[in-house]
């Protein structure tokens, strides 16, 4: 089950969410991050599994870029104000059900005014933004992230590493742990865990190596 919806445009803000769906889904899992183009399955009926989906998350995140009034509007009218436009329908599916609504400011000129938009919707105005620029993207997803974390106790983040004195660095990204004494520093490696100093050294190469020695 999903915990965060990524709701946006096609031809504004899909290019925002697939970032969004991969730093978010790298830190907490991607069965938690729900994005319609990944999570649906050849075959399966896309309008059940939106609505389902948007229903069962806590937090939708509403991606909204220069475009997102305007792409794929006919007639000069936003598709916000057509009642099949996908866009619309999430945000209301999430309003109905109380999931909590964060829209993605993308840019620095991009705002929301309620003059803009269905009465349906103008509730969205009044929902506590954050921010999205290509420029400081680092900082803005670890930001959204951190938001996130706060707002949805199940999301753990799955790339942190206890690096405090006497804890032994794990995880896939590697790392370096300082003992403090004279027993030395392990460092986390892809190919095993090396030992470093005066004292013993533990699982300093794979089990292999010497299968892998003979081969080469």
């Amino acid at each position: 089950m999903p915990a965060v919806f990524i709701n946006y445009r096609t031809g504004d803000g899909e290019d925002v969410a697939v970032t969004l769906d991969t730093y978010l889904s790298n830190r907490f899992g991607t069965n938690l991050i729900y994005r319609a183009s990944k999570s649906i399955e050849p075959g399966q009926r896309y309008p059940i599994h939106l609505i389902t989906n948007v229903r069962r998350s806590s937090v939708l995140l509403a991606v909204i870029g220069s475009r997102w009034l305007t792409a794929r509007a006919e007639n000069g009218r936003s598709p916000l104000f057509d009642p099949e436009d996908w866009v619309r329908t999430e945000i209301l599916e999430a309003f109905a059900h109380k999931v909590t609504v964060i829209p993605v400011l993308v840019g620095r000129t991009t705002r929301l005014n309620p003059a803009d938009l269905p009465d349906e919707l103008v509730d969205l105005v009044e929902h506590q933004t954050v921010k999205y620029e290509s420029t400081s993207a680092d900082v803005d997803l670890a930001t959204i992230a951190e938001r996130l974390m706060r707002q949805i106790p199940e999301l753990a983040d799955r790339t942190a590493v206890d690096d405090s004195p006497g804890h032994q660095a794990t995880g896939q990204r590697g790392g370096i742990t300082n003992f403090g004494d004279n027993s030395g520093t392990i460092m986390n490696e892809p190919t095993g865990v090396f030992h470093t100093g005066s004292g013993s050294m533990y699982n300093a190469l794979p089990p292999d190596f010497d299968l892998f020695r003979r081969r080469t």
